[in-house]
This record gives C-alpha cells, sequence and structure tokens, in this order.
C-alpha cells in the first residue's frame, strides 16, 4: 500500500514548514502502535468487533472523537464506545490509514470510507475520498458518486460531478436519475453551454420524458419491465423511487383545484375547439393528465422554450409537433412551428439567431460575426469572432491578381461568399464583375427584382428621391431605405417600399445621423443604432406601415460603426478604434430587459468593414 504523504514539504506558518523525512519519520514511529495492544487507552465497539486505540491520535485526526473526550460524557469515564453505522471492516481500514498513512481507498471501498469519515469528521481523509473519487469517475460510478455526493454535502464533487454530467448527458438522459432531478436542475442541464449530447435531438426527448415522469406513478410496458422510451399516449404513467426531498413536487394543491385550474389551462390550450364538444375522450384524457398533483406538463413550454430547437432535426421537430402535450398547448405548438420553419427555410437563418439558435461550446458550428480588412490592393484579410470564446478567428486571405475597388461579403446559411470589383489596369475588362454596385446612374433611381432560381428580373419602381442612399434594411415584406434629410440637413429620412403593393411610402424621420447606421435584431425586435449612441426600436402599429420609437442612448460621443450583433442576452458592437471612446460618462454597459450586458469592441484601424452575424464551422 502507498503512503499518504506525498508533498515535500508543507507550509504551516510564514517561518515554518513541515518536511516530508521529518513527517514520514512520525509516521513511521506511530506504524509500531497499529494492533500493538501497548499503551492502548481506549476501545471501540463495532457490532461484535473491538479495536483497542489510542486516544491522542483519535483526537488528534477525529473531530468526532475530540469532542467526546472532551465533553466528559460517560465513554471518556469508561474508556470506551459504541459505533453504530460503520462496518467493522470500514473502520480498520481508518485506523490502518490513520496509524500508517497507508492508502487503503479503493473503488469498492471508497463510498464507505467516505461516509465513516464524515461520520467521524476526519478531514483529511475526506478529503482523500474526494480527490478519488474525482479522479475515477467513469459511466459506471458517476450516478453513485452524484448521490453521495450531495448526501455529504461535498462541494467539490458534486461539481466535477455535474460537469461530468454536462459533458455525457446523452447516457444520463436514459437514466432514471435524470427524472427524478429538480425543474431546477433541469434547466441548469439543458440551457449550459458546455453540454455535450449526441444531437438537440437527444435533449428534446429528454424533456418530454421528463415532463411525462411522476413520482407515484410507474413507466411499465405489457411485459412490466420499465420504459425508457418517449411515449405520445397519455395514459402511460411512470414511477419513481428514492426522490430527493428537492425534487418531490409540491403536494400541496387539492384535486379540486388541479382539476378546476386544469380546465382553465385546456380551454386555452385546446387550438380552435372546445374540450367538451369535438374532442372529449381526448379532452378527458389532458384533464386527468393535467390534474395529477405532481404534473410537470405546466413545466414543458418553459423547458422547450430554453433548449436549442432551432438545431434540433426537422424529424424531431415533426414529431414534437404531432406529440398531444404540444398539440394541445397553443404557445408550445407555436413555438415548435417556429423552429421548424428556421431548420427548413434558409432565409430565417440569417441576420439574427433566436436563443433556440445558440450553438453550444462543443458543437462542430459556432455562432461569430464577420469583419474584414483590405490589407492592400491586392488582398483582403477576413476574421470572424466567436462569440463563445470571446476571440477572434482568422480566415485565408482573399486573393486577387487585378486591384481590388470595393469588396463585400454575403452570408447564406453557413456559406460565405465574396462579392466584389476587380480592375487589372493592363487587361481591361479582364475582371468585369460587379456584383451589389449600383454606381451607375441607370441604378440610381431604380428597385429590380431578382430571382435567383429561375435568373428572371423586373423593374419594380423608381426611388422617390435623388439623395444618396446611406443605409437599406428589410422587414418582412417590406424594404427600408436610409438617407440625408435635405429638408433639416441633420436627421435621418426614411422611404418605405412595400414589395406586395409596389408602393412607396415616406416614414417620420429619425433624430440624428444617418452615416453608418446600423441594424440589429433579437428574439423581440428588431433595432436601429446610429453613430451618436441612439438605440431604436421597430414598431408595427399597423399591417403595413411602421416607425421607430426611441429605446435609449448607449453613449453621447460620435462613434462611427461597423456593425452590432446580439448573442443570448448580450449585445457586441463594433466600431472604429477610438482612445477615448472609454471615457465617455454616459456610456452604458447594459439596458434593463434588453441586453445583460453590452461588449464594446474597436477595430484596429479607421477603415470601413462590416460585423454581421455567420455560423463558422470549428476545427
Amino acid at each position: 500500500m502507498g503512503v499518504v504523504f506525498s508533498v515535500i514539504q508543507f507550509t504551516v506558518s510564514s517561518t515554518m514548514v513541515i518536511k516530508r523525512e521529518v513527517a514520514y519519520g512520525i509516521v513511521q514511529g506511530l506504524s509500531d502502535f497499529w494492533k500493538c495492544e501497548e499503551l492502548q487507552d481506549f476501545t471501540v465497539t463495532l457490532g461484535t468487533t473491538k479495536f483497542g486505540c489510542h486516544r491522542f491520535l483519535l483526537a488528534a485526526c477525529s473531530g468526532f472523537f475530540k469532542g467526546i473526550f472532551r465533553s466528559g460524557m460517560k465513554e471518556t469515564e469508561s474508556n470506551c464506545v459504541t459505533l453504530k453505522d460503520i462496518s467493522s471492516e470500514t473502520f480498520e481500514l481508518i485506523l490502518e490509514t490513520l496509524y500508517t498513512g497507508h492508502g487503503v481507498l479503493t473503488n469498492d471501498n471508497v463510498d464507505d470510507i467516505w461516509r465513516a469519515a464524515h461520520q467521524l469528521q476526519i478531514m483529511f481523509l475526506i478529503k482523500e475520498c474526494e480527490d478519488y473519487v474525482m479522479h475515477t469517475l467513469s459511466l459506471e460510478n458517476y450516478m453513485k458518486y452524484y448521490k453521495l455526493s450531495r448526501l455529504l454535502n461535498s462541494e467539490p464533487v458534486t461539481k466535477v460531478v455535474w460537469y461530468f454530467i454536462v459533458k455525457n448527458s446523452s447516457h444520463f438522459f436514459k437514466t432514471n436519475s435524470f427524472l427524478k432531478l429538480s425543474r431546477s436542475k433541469v434547466l441548469n442541464l439543458i440551457t449550459s453551454q458546455d453540454l455535450v449530447a449526441d444531437s438537440e435531438d437527444d435533449v428534446i426527448h429528454a424533456i418530454l420524458r421528463w415532463v411525462q415522469f411522476t413520482s407515484q406513478d410507474k413507466v411499465v410496458n405489457q411485459k412490466g419491465k420499465c420504459s425508457n422510451n418517449t411515449s405520445t399516449n397519455l395514459d402511460v404513467t411512470h414511477t419513481s423511487t428514492d426522490v430527493h426531498k428537492e425534487d418531490t413536487p409540491d403536494q400541496s394543491s387539492t384535486q379540486t383545484e388541479n382539476e378546476s385550474s386544469c380546465k382553465t389551462m385546456c380551454k386555452e390550450t385546446l387550438p380552435h375547439e372546445d374540450i367538451t364538444s369535438e374532442s372529449p375522450f381526448k379532452a378527458q384524457k389532458m384533464i386527468h393528465f393535467f390534474s395529477k398533483p405532481d404534473t410537470r406538463v405546466k413545466d414543458l413550454f418553459d423547458l422547450l422554450s430554453k433548449a436549442r430547437l432551432c438545431l434540433a432535426s426537422h424529424h424531431c421537430l415533426e414529431m414534437l409537433l404531432s406529440h398531444p402535450l404540444v398539440l394541445f398547448h397553443q404557445k408550445t405548438r407555436d413555438l415548435a412551428e417556429k423552429a421548424l420553419l428556421y431548420v427548413l427555410q434558409a432565409g430565417k437563418r440569417n441576420g439574427q439567431w433566436p436563443s433556440g439558435a445558440i450553438f453550444r461550446n462543443n458543437d462542430i458550428y459556432a455562432n461569430s460575426a464577420l469583419s474584414y480588412v483590405i490589407r492592400d490592393k491586392y488582398a483582403v484579410s477576413v476574421t470572424t469572432f466567436l462569440f463563445s470564446r470571446r476571440s477572434w478567428l482568422g480566415f485565408p486571405k482573399f486573393f486577387s491578381e487585378a486591384t481590388i475597388t470595393s469588396f463585400q461579403l454575403v452570408v447564406l446559411d453557413k456559406t460565405l461568399y465574396a462579392l466584389g470589383y476587380f480592375h487589372d489596369v493592363n487587361q481591361k475588362n479582364r475582371y468585369p464583375i460587379s456584383i451589389l454596385q449600383l454606381n451607375g446612374s441607370s441604378w440610381c433611381k431604380e428597385v429590380w427584382k431578382l430571382d435567383p432560381a429561375t435568373g428572371n428580373r423586373g423593374r419594380m419602381s423608381d426611388l422617390p428621391d435623388e439623395c444618396s442612399i446611406s443605409y437599406v434594411m428589410s422587414h418582412e415584406h417590406l424594404i427600408l431605405v436610409f438617407y440625408l434629410c435635405l429638408e433639416s440637413g441633420v436627421d435621418t429620412a426614411i422611404e418605405c417600399f412595400d414589395t406586395k403593393q409596389n408602393s412607396w411610402r415616406r416614414l417620420n424621420n429619425l433624430e440624428g445621423p444617418v452615416k453608418d447606421i446600423v441594424s440589429l435584431k433579437d428574439d423581440h425586435a428588431t433595432y436601429l443604432l446610429q453613430t451618436s449612441g441612439d438605440l431604436w426600436k421597430l414598431v408595427q402599429p399597423q399591417s403595413n406601415f411602421v416607425d421607430f420609437e426611441h429605446v435609449v442612448k448607449l453613449w453621447s460621443c460620435d462613434w462611427p460603426l461597423h456593425g452590432a450583433v446580439t448573442f443570448l442576452d448580450d449585445l457586441y458592437i463594433y466600431g472604429v478604434k477610438d482612445d477615448n471612446f472609454s471615457n465617455d460618462p454616459k456610456l452604458r454597459k447594459s439596458v434593463d430587459g434588453l441586453f445583460k450586458n453590452i461588449i464594446y469592441m474597436h477595430s484596429k484601424s479607421n477603415e470601413k468593414s462590416i460585423f454581421m452575424p455567420y455560423i463558422v464551422q470549428q476545427n
């Protein structure tokens, strides 16, 4: 057996250290009294087995025995004590450690020794057990150690085992222990950026299993064996044994109250039908299921809204839409339908990510924001900012034999396109590529529509003003055009083109500059951000009319912008380098109810660039 002491020297105070050789010598001396009756002055009884011990050693190592010897209890006078809940084999191993320093821990005995060390308050042995457990975690033992660490209030082990669970979630989802988790623990698990699952489909199936699980029922198939499959049959029942107190659902509500609230919920959730008419049988099953005192169905929407639904397969989402618990709940069904549209329509995946489309840290893909710099007239350097790592990643440079006079990046789903205008002075028109360049006079006052699938194009309308366009954005079927207002000379004028009506409409002016204006989106709205720091929210009081409502001023100076992107609850703003910007007294680091954090990023040069959402593949 090994010896516990392994540190060369341990600092006790600023002037004293414990040397390994000295400590080893002391342990060697103590080991001479191991299983030696000489000078024994105390007896510990476990069942029918008695152990002769030395008070001084027990008191020095165990808080439990130190308390007994100092208390003047009868055990002190009788020189003996009887211990319960510890086996004689376990106590003998503990004594061997105290007397000899031997490492006695194995996979078979560590849990018993850990419990006993906790009971006897042997702190260094508790630490040894915790270290052993954390270094021997595996798929075979992690659940045992997770339960034991919580029972013994071991924060270090609980954290390490939870991290192991997060990294092996697909395995954990199939266990009964997952079904016994509290709602808060399930939320912590499915929202973790570090979660590693075979696919997001596994997360959705796990949520359905957890929601349909109750602490009083059993899930048994016809052969009497427990089933781990996700069921769509509302009659199926589930079981739980040895549920932790914190995981036990609240039983305070009465059955009558449950049925009443359930009927109200069913009326709100059943789509376009009365629960007592068109589908009375299904409604009765729903009422029965919702009215169970420990039902978790009420948590389904919240859990699914926190999951990464937009990263699931369309097969899984179609299954979800056909599930009775989703089919009979309007909000949950709408949530699943939006996710399915996001998966099936590439156009939904451009411009902004809903919270359900944020890739996890260990996924193949990552959410990022693109930027570029034209290093010289022949090369463009493209970089992307990884939000999960908060670091920049470089791409191979775009090279050309011709002079680059203009350059743009376009993202379509997960594909990046580089578009530009190149001019070769030696071979005229060798590179006559002009994409997204509307410099010619014939384009200045015209709107064209192009069908990418057929290549058909047609002239739609004339622009209403002679002004040079500064910014263009889309909102549903509307195209918004921003330019400098000629009347005031300082405000931003907005023209709205309705693609359905093929008509223009002048909107209310925006206060502040139009130059370098950028747009951004979150799960709830579309925003405009000006170089003056003014943040505007797009509102639509009527279906064919939009307006902008001032939200907040983020800074007070003028800061040229490249772009802005939302990621989860944070807002990232990328602009031209400005050494004095951080000293702005009105600079905001957050906006209550909108952005938990605002991260300001500065480019290294003053050249014009971009900052646009992009899904990048991680190597």
